[in-house]
């Protein structure tokens, strides 16, 4: 999991540097991810993918929402969401991140995880920052 942190850290990094990309993580073969997006705001906002978003044979069971909520995530609506103020700690974010994808999505670590880093993201930014003020 320490070297799944590492490169989530890193990867943060770079999102924020460039303040309009995104960055999602997902456990190969699921639709189970975080993802992240660099507010205008110099915030970062996250979230892990909720039921709405997940086939019924995939939901989160209450064992794994309450595992969700333990690592600070905020109750689905319908995504589970975090969202963090500058100064950004990146080590702590990623680890909380690392833990979502091996302790809560069945992740087997940084092997068995898809990183996708890419541009564009405007349009997710103006949702993003509408979801971290109304639920997180």
């Amino acid at each position: 999991m320490d070297e799944l942190a590492r490169e989530i850290a890193g990867r943060l990094e770079e999102l924020m540097l460039w303040q309009t990309d995104f960055m999602i993580v997902e456990r190969n073969g699921t639709n189970y991810y975080v993802q992240f997006v660099a507010t205008e705001l110099g915030e970062l906002y996250c979230e892990a993918v909720g039921n709405e978003y997940l086939e019924p044979n995939a939901h989160i069971d209450e064992e794994q929402e309450l595992a969700l909520i333990g690592l600070g995530w905020s109750s689905p609506k319908p995504q589970f969401c975090q969202l963090w103020d500058e100064p950004i700690p990146f080590a702590e974010v990623a680890e909380r991140m690392a833990r979502t994808l091996v302790e809560v999505f069945g992740a087997a670590g940084r092997g068995d995880v898809t990183c996708t880093y890419g541009r564009s993201a405007l349009a997710m930014l103006g949702e993003a920052e509408r979801h971290a003020r109304e639920s997180c």
